[in-house]
């Protein structure tokens, strides 16, 4: 479902304002329910039941079907989706750039198969994680490793006063380990 800040998008910001509906929502993101068996799992009167399970139909998030003489709530919705009317232009913020070498990690945690390579070729021994921290690691052009994390850190930029309002990461990877020359 794609809302925006119009507002017809007003009945489903309003269904979603309340404890009891999004109460509601969960238990029927697990199965469909009837108005007596919400009502049970709420601790609220069936009628209170089927009022906030009315306001969620009206706003398009759910539907009702027929068993017999009970009312089932079914979901319609797993995904909600806000248009804002403009974004954040990002030439109109200031901004901080910083390019991080990808051996300028700060911290590791690695298993093989592993290694480093520069430019001119590997950077210690494959598979031994130990190499990971060789001073030559600052200038690798590729990192690989079968399981595992990196870690890097960036300094704060920041002048007295100014708040992020946006943060851009961008990375290269990949699934393979190409040779390096």
């Amino acid at each position: 479902m794609l809302l925006d800040m119009n507002d017809h998008s007003l009945p489903v910001y309003k269904a979603l304002s309340s404890p009891a509906r999004l109460k509601i929502i969960r238990l029927l993101a697990a199965r469909p329910y009837s108005i007596k068996e919400l009502s049970a799992k709420l601790g609220i009167s069936q009628t209170i039941t089927l009022r906030h399970v009315n306001q969620l139909k009206a706003a398009g998030l759910l539907k009702f079907t027929k068993e017999g003489k009970s009312k089932i709530s079914h979901l319609t919705v797993d995904d909600i989706k806000i248009q804002f009317p403009s974004q954040v232009q990002a030439s109109s913020l200031s901004s901080h750039k910083v390019d991080i070498p990808v051996g300028l990690y700060t911290d590791f945690q690695i298993e093989p198969t592993c290694g480093l390579a520069d430019l001119n070729g590997f950077i210690g021994k494959v598979d031994e994680p130990k190499y990971w921290m060789a001073p030559e690691r600052r200038n690798a052009r590729i990192i690989w490793f079968a399981k595992g994390y990196v870690e890097y850190e960036v300094g704060n930029f920041l002048e007295p006063g100014e708040q992020v309002q946006m943060l851009t990461l961008s990375a290269e990877m990949g699934s393979e380990i190409p040779m390096v020359k």
